[in-house]
């Protein structure tokens, strides 16, 4: 809970807070991952409003608990694994999610992957293949800033798959990183001492990328960095280029006068994601274009959970470095006296999953995936590894453990 902005001292665990009440044409889904993302810091921090006080998150995934007769409706049904985004508080064992906003997970991929694929994935899909209204063309140059880190390098691997020629930016420790996005040409920054920061003062970019380019600039400029950039990424722009700011990882972009672009008739947007996946077609037209490549090996991502648990399916490679990091599920039980323990939503849901299972053994199929929670058995999370399935279970043996 955060009850009022401030440093990340200001977020408290609550463990009494009532799971949120089903909403027409909405589900329930009890989370397995909620991801942690930069935007979030702007909405602990105050920078971006909400009002007070507010569950943390806006990513996350796991199992429907509880559907509303308008979501069974849109095929949606208890039991199913889900991935969801841009929807607010997911820090916590139960978000209430709007049944349109919900992406099924395709079996070949990890849970933990999905959830991952949501802000940072749909943020780099739009920026590469929307906010820039066309203007950019296949076998034009494209610069991105922070290709090391985060939306960006999802954002470099969607941009060469869309044939745009891309120059990336990062600093010295993550050029490994950057270069195995793919990304045609590095620009390489010094890093900010103390930091893994880039020092954005310590290599003139302006004519590095000119050159690149044969003199022209590049047709567009994604970039997050925000407050240390924009003036270069207007500079590097090529006749009708188009500046994508989405972001301000080092501080918000300040006002400046529309005159700044009439060197090159330059355009400017300033987009956010749930602009570009307005429409339950336009969202699952976007998963299904992440999820796809994932599962043919065309793109990669690696999840950090606090179980540290990796998972490499064989069509996805091993993957860059980590890009983010998933908080596993504090998963407390719902025993007497515990707030949800008489919600007839979540058990519902319990006694669902007991009969799958069920079913599922009499069938003589292992009863649970090991990527998969055990809504039937709530435990209480010590913080330990999840144990390995029992003898008879089944399931794949992961890298680093179970």
């Amino acid at each position: 809970m955060v009850r009022e902005t401030g440093p990340s001292s200001v977020m408290k665990v609550e463990h009494d807070y009532p799971v949120p009440k089903l909403q027409p044409g909405g589900v329930l889904v009890k989370n397995k991952y909620s991801g942690i993302n930069f935007i979030d810091t702007y909405h602990r921090s105050g920078l971006y409003k909400r009002e007070l006080p507010f569950i943390g998150g806006q990513e996350g995934g796991g199992f429907i608990a509880a559907v509303s007769p308008e979501a069974t409706a849109q095929g949606v049904k208890i039991g199913d694994r889900v991935a969801y985004s841009s929807v607010f508080q997911t820090y916590a064992e139960y978000t209430a999610v709007p049944a349109n906003k919900v992406v099924t997970v395709p079996e070949e991929v990890p849970l933990d992957v999905a959830v991952s694929c949501g802000v940072q994935g749909m943020t780099a899909h739009y920026l590469t293949h929307s906010a820039h209204a066309g203007l950019v063309k296949p076998g034009e140059w494209m610069l991105i800033h922070g290709t090391g880190s985060g939306t960006c390098q999802w954002a470099a691997q969607m941009a060469k798959l869309r044939g745009y020629k891309v120059i990336g930016t990062c600093s010295e420790s993550k050029q490994d990183i950057a270069r195995a996005t793919g990304v045609d040409e590095l620009i390489v920054y010094k890093e900010a001492p103390g930091t893994s920061y880039e020092d954005y003062t310590s290599v003139d970019l302006v004519p590095k990328v000119m050159e690149i380019t044969g003199g022209e600039g590049v047709k567009a400029v994604i970039d997050g960095i925000g407050l240390a950039t924009w003036e270069t990424s207007i500079e590097v722009l090529a006749r009708r280029g188009i500046f994508v700011s989405f972001g301000n990882a080092s501080g918000a972009v300040p006002a400046f006068p529309p005159l700044r672009f009439i060197n090159k008739s330059g355009f400017l947007t300033r987009p956010k994601l749930n602009d570009y996946t307005v429409t339950r077609e336009e969202l699952m037209s976007r998963a299904n274009d992440i999820y796809g490549w994932l599962a043919k090996g065309e793109m990669t991502v690696t999840v950090s959970t606090s179980h540290s648990r990796e998972y490499f399916p064989p069509s996805i490679p091993r993957p860059l470095s980590p890009r983010r990091l998933v908080a596993d599920e504090i998963n407390i039980g719902c025993n007497r006296g515990h707030t949800c323990a008489n919600n007839q939503y979540i058990k519902q849901s319990f006694e669902a999953t007991r009969r799958r299972r069920r079913l599922l053994n009499a069938l003589s199929r292992p009863a649970l995936a090991p990527t998969e929670p055990d809504l039937a058995t709530p435990r209480v999370s010590s913080g330990r590894p999840l144990l390995p399935p029992r003898a008879g279970q089944g399931g794949p043996r992961l890298p680093g453990g179970w």
